[in-house]
């Protein structure tokens, strides 16, 4: 699988729309400039929705925006870094697939 694409039938089933329209919203996608199709390699049956250089950093500031904003409250709470580290872990034993932030602040996933 090429990197940062999935197959339009799993995109699909993930989001729980039909062929049609995945395939709609995939096609605005791409003339955003954010997808784009890539064909398989080993099946051609199979295409691929990948993000362009310019929807991967789309994708990373809307995927940063809401953990910025949950920073920026749990520190105007007066959230010390130690409970803040403690809610971090607590709300990763929840995740089936932990990201950069479930090892606490670094570089892609800043503390308080």
């Amino acid at each position: 699988m090429p990197e940062h694409a999935a197959p339009m039938n799993q995109l699909s089933q993930l989001m729980g729309f039909s062929t049609a329209g995945t395939t709609k919203v995939v096609d605005r996608l791409c003339e955003a400039g954010l997808l784009e199709r890539r064909a398989s390699c080993s099946d051609r049956r199979v295409t691929y929705a990948a993000l362009t250089p310019v929807g991967l950093s789309a994708a990373a500031d809307a995927s940063s925006a809401p953990a910025a904003a949950l920073r920026r409250r749990v520190a105007a709470a007066g959230v010390g870094t130690d409970r803040f580290a403690a809610l971090v872990a607590d709300i990763a034993l929840l995740d089936p697939a932990p990201g950069p932030c479930t090892a606490g602040p670094g570089p892609d996933c800043p503390g308080v």
